[in-house]
């Protein structure tokens, strides 16, 4: 028997004594069923992903070893799936070691006896004295009244699109890769199921501000025994935000022009990346409704798998490497987030947010700020905050230009908007407020610092992706509402930013073929338009007025104004020195890049200014591009009404008791 055979019947083997185990009473039992099949499937990516006889994730040298990288490196997709089952793994069996802990705690014991919907029911028929064969008539708490108000039902229609910026991402993703080598196909799906979801975040935004905040109970769930899919007005606006942004770099890419059988330079879209790219947008979308604590989780690792295979695409030697550290660090930051949630759970028997904001309160003052801490710490990895931001500007200009520009918009706010749901629903004491002035103040500061001293403009504008979430942090630590209503505003202002500039920075490298800034020059003359493409969000990003950058930066300022606190006044100074060495920052990008004449290389016999004429853009990529741009103005024309709609946001995220009372109309039992 061959070693592959082998080692796929070990895995069969594996995943049906896992699943004999699995189906036991025993907590404990399944809990090894978890582990056995975890492994038997961890063994079967193994089998699939190297050479038979040799290191599994290594592959031969071969003609395409310059496609591949100079090690040897195989395909990233089979790391990343046992990357990503090895953290799913611990993750089942951090909550089943809780629940077999709770279990026994209350009854001494780690067996299931008793189907807990199946007791709802029975205490139910108990309690109308009726019988089995009644049990279509109980007057279920869940339950909607005969004659329902005609605003309610208008609200229950709109609830049924909660789950679609979930659904339509991954039931895409799955025709994707039924559609594998038709690009063509690959393509009118992934921009169908975009711009369904961008049309459906709008509908979501309406809902939210006009009627209350939108709840989904999956499959019917109670609560307190399913998933709970929660979209008030936060969630929305980062719904549509992020579905804007991603359907706007999807279309860039499908601009460039490249098949996926086009593997010559590694830039090409590999028939992996539609499918890849609507699970991370699947993965976004997730976190921004989820209303528990598990539930989050796994839109966090749905995003570290997916962006794992979009960074590392083409397998260049650099990509693998930045691609390695960058998953490494995210893993720590799941592991932590993990081991905050099994020890949530085991303190308080919960995850659900909703019921969290109750319980959290009594527990002692020790064991909360602990929770806090970890809970903290896990997602400033994902947001980096500094210290814990110096994997970014390594990680995201490896990759391809669309790659780099959805992840510069999109994966840094998904750890801030955890912060912000966590901080303002779960503790909003505002212990912590110190210590996230200093870690705001420092990644402000630090970050542009290290924008300044770069000579690439992707590094550049790392660094200021990395500066510029120090001011949304300065927006939640102030401890007002003014200044959380700030902090959504600029969210949703840089992430439409961020992505513009790394989309014209992809322009940029196609155009004059470098992004370098010692061979770049005189990009105004030879392409004016693309000029003022890289002009307009690089002046908002700074904070020039009126653009939406200023519009923000005065807001946090105010709020700091506002709290009074010298430490506050130390962030507004610190906010205008960072806004300052932006200006320079992206003048210098200016000044080198566009204005100045393009340098000659020696021994060239090209003139001054000529640089870049031999590179054509396509249409389908200055196109997107150019309406990213434009949306991106558009939040200065419609500032008055989004801050208007950003400090209902915060007045609802502050008043936890309408979160609750979304989630459990009928109130909560213990």
């Amino acid at each position: 028997m061959t070693v592959n055979l082998t080692l796929a019947a070990l895995a069969g083997v594996l995943v049906g004594c896992g699943v004999v185990l699995l189906v036991s009473r025993s907590l404990v039992r399944a809990l090894l069923g978890v582990l056995l099949m975890s492994n038997g499937v961890n063994v079967a990516f193994l089998v699939v992903s190297g050479d038979p006889g040799r290191a599994p994730l290594v592959t031969k040298e071969t003609a395409d070893t310059a496609v591949i990288g100079a090690g040897g490196i195989s395909d990233p997709l089979p790391q990343a799936m046992v990357l990503t089952a090895i953290v799913i793994t611990l993750a089942v069996t951090a909550f089943a070691l809780a629940l077999a802990h709770r279990s026994w705690q209350v009854s001494t014991s780690d067996i299931v006896t008793d189907d807990t919907e199946d007791t709802r029911i029975g205490d139910l028929a108990a309690k109308n004295d009726l019988a089995d064969s009644d049990y279509g008539d109980l007057e279920d708490p869940y339950a909607l009244s005969d004659e329902p108000d005609p605003e309610e039902e208008v609200t229950m229609s709109i609830e049924s699109l909660v789950p679609l910026p979930v659904i339509l991402p991954l039931v895409g993703a799955g025709l994707t890769v039924v559609a594998s080598g038709h690009t063509q196909l690959q393509r009118l799906i992934t921009t169908v199921v975009l711009g369904t979801s961008v049309a459906v975040s709008g509908a979501l935004l309406w809902a939210t501000e006009t009627h209350r905040a939108l709840v989904v109970h999956v499959g019917g769930w109670a609560p307190t025994e399913g998933i709970s899919l929660v979209v008030d007005r936060l969630s929305a606006l980062m719904l549509l935000i992020s579905s804007v942004v991603t359907f706007a770099v999807m279309l860039y890419s499908i601009g460039q022009g490249r098949r996926s059988d086009d593997h010559g330079d590694g830039e090409s879209p590999l028939p992996i990346f539609h499918p890849t790219m609507l699970v991370l947008a699947a993965g976004v979308s997730t976190t921004f409704v989820s209303g528990d604590l598990f539930h989050l989780y796994v839109g966090f690792e749905m995003l570290l798998f997916s962006s794992f295979v979009l960074l590392t695409l083409g397998g260049t030697t650099d990509r693998v490497r930045a691609g390695a550290n960058y998953v490494v660090v995210n893993l720590l930051s799941s592991l932590i987030f993990l081991l905050a949630i099994a020890l949530v759970y085991g303190a308080t028997g919960t995850v659900n947010l909703a019921e969290l904001a109750g319980r959290l309160d009594e527990l002692s003052d020790p064991v909360r700020l602990t929770l806090q801490l970890l809970l903290l710490l896990g997602f400033c990895i994902k947001a980096a905050v500094f210290p814990m931001s110096g994997w970014l500007p390594d990680s995201y200009p490896m990759a391809p230009a669309s790659v780099t520009a959805v992840f510069a918009g999109l994966l840094t706010k998904v750890g801030v908007y955890a912060i912000i749901r966590t901080q303002t629903l779960l503790f909003p004491d505002g212990r912590l407020d110190t210590l996230l002035m200093w870690a705001a103040l420092l990644t402000m500061l630090v970050g542009i610092l290290g924008a300044v001293a770069q000579d690439d403009i992707k590094r550049l504008l790392s660094f200021t992706l990395v500066s510029h979430i120090g001011y949304l942090i300065f927006g939640i630590a102030v401890g007002n509402q003014h200044g959380l209503a700030s902090a959504i505003f600029y969210t949703a202002h840089h992430i439409t930013i961020q992505t513009s500039l790394f989309l014209v920075v992809g322009l940029v490298e196609v155009k004059a073929g470098s992004t370098q800034l010692s061979k770049l020059g005189g990009l105004a003359t030879t392409a004016p338009g693309l000029a003022l493409l890289f002009f307009i969000p690089a002046m908002n990003l700074a904070g020039i007025p009126p653009f939406s950058g200023f519009l923000g930066k005065v807001g946090l300022i105010q709020a700091g104004a506002q709290a009074g606190g010298w430490l506050d006044y130390v962030l507004i100074a610190g906010s205008v020195v960072t806004s300052l060495l932006t200006l320079y920052a992206v003048s210098r990008v200016w000044s080198r890049a566009f204005w100045r004449a393009a340098p000659v290389e020696e021994g060239s016999s090209a003139t001054p200014g000529t640089v870049g004429r031999l590179h054509p853009l396509a249409r389908g990529m200055v196109l997107p591009t150019a309406a990213l741009v434009i949306f991106s103005v558009s939040l200065t024309f419609a500032a008055g009404p989004l801050f208007s709609f950003t400090q209902h946001a915060a007045a609802q995220l502050n008043d936890r008791a309408g979160y609750v009372t979304a989630v459990f109309p009928d109130g909560m039992s213990r």
